[in-house]
């Protein structure tokens, strides 16, 4: 009886310190967030956000490591997850709407949008149009009449090529406005870091990017929100600022933020991650971080996740076909 009881005893603690251990393995990896793009710009900040809300709330007990490798409007990075680190328990790589348009169009040569595991939409925002803050350029009609006469005039910073979403922006605003797209000069940036620099250096007069990677920029008063492609205004992110929808122009687009991982990493890790973000998302300082940085939430995580993304590159597929820029 005696012996009964205490293998019970002994199993118990084996079971606890099993119980611990598995939890403490699990802490124990070593997380990074990829950026796929230059400092400074919209992928930067989403891993930012991850590594302080993670390191705040205690989610993740180990430092997100984060990993800067532009190239290729974020191809560089799709490559390397889709082939050299397609099982890689530990890295996470920021996206954005253009990471999902380009690759379903082809831009990242062999590897799609069904190339990766899409782990969790974190944030959203919309696009817009920027200026210098010292630009004769007041408004959307100011731009769209010289666009209409004298296109050249204003080159504009995107960052990728004809069909990626900040030139697919202007695609649209043009359809409703009733100027050629084709017609403007067109400097190519990599990602939101670069465009900046090049606006501050005076290579572009126009940028086309979107507000969440940008508001640093315009709140310091170093560059001027001309309009934002939003439904309607939102006092969480630009409230003050207008849109093309009240200055006579319908034109919305707008730009989800997240994280994809390698196609092979295996269910366990993968579903490892998806409780992490769950949690993350759910604590207060996710809510502190996300207002820090001028952020929508998007939460969503796992198969919701993936869903939600088959839907929307289908929704980005009907328009890339209609502008004819699908590879």
């Amino acid at each position: 009886m005696e012996k009964n009881i205490l293998y019970k005893i002994i199993g118990a603690v084996l079971m606890i310190a099993l119980s611990l251990f598995t939890v403490s393995f699990g802490e124990a990896r070593q997380p990074e967030c990829i950026v796929s793009a230059k400092a400074g710009g919209g992928f930067d900040r989403t891993c930012k956000l991850i590594q302080n809300s993670f390191k705040d709330s205690g989610v993740v007990m180990r430092p997100i490591r984060i990993i800067y490798m532009p190239g290729n409007i974020g191809g560089v990075a799709y490559d390397y997850i889709a082939s050299e680190k397609n099982d890689d328990p530990n890295a996470i790589v920021a996206f954005s709407t253009g990471t999902l348009l380009n690759a379903m169009q082809g831009d990242y040569g062999p590897y799609d949008e069904h190339s990766v595991r899409w782990l969790a939409g974190i944030t959203m925002g919309y696009g817009a149009l920027f200026v210098q803050t010292d630009s004769h350029i007041r408004n959307l009609d100011d731009l769209v009449a010289v666009l209409k006469t004298n296109p050249e005039s204003i080159p504009m910073g995107v960052s990728g090529n004809r069909g990626d979403q900040n030139w697919l922006q202007m695609a649209l605003l043009a359809q409703k406005a009733g100027f050629d797209v084709d017609k403007i000069k067109y400097r190519k940036a990599d990602g939101g870091g670069d465009m900046i620099e090049q606006l501050y250096d005076h290579n572009i007069n126009l940028m086309s990017s979107n507000i969440i990677e940008m508001m640093p920029y315009v709140e310091t008063g170093d560059i001027r929100i001309l309009a934002i492609f939003a439904d309607e205004k939102d006092s969480e992110i630009a409230g003050n600022y207008p849109t093309a929808r009240e200055q006579g122009y319908d034109v919305v687009w707008p730009v989800i933020r997240g994280v994809y991982m390698g196609p092979n990493v295996s269910d366990a890790d993968y579903d490892w991650w998806v409780h992490k973000f769950d949690e993350l998302m759910a604590s207060e300082e996710f809510e502190q971080w996300r207002l820090e940085y001028r952020t929508l939430p998007l939460r969503m995580t796992g198969k919701e996740f993936e869903l939600y993304i088959d839907q929307h590159a289908e929704r980005l597929r009907k328009i890339s076909q209609d502008f004819g820029v699908m590879k």
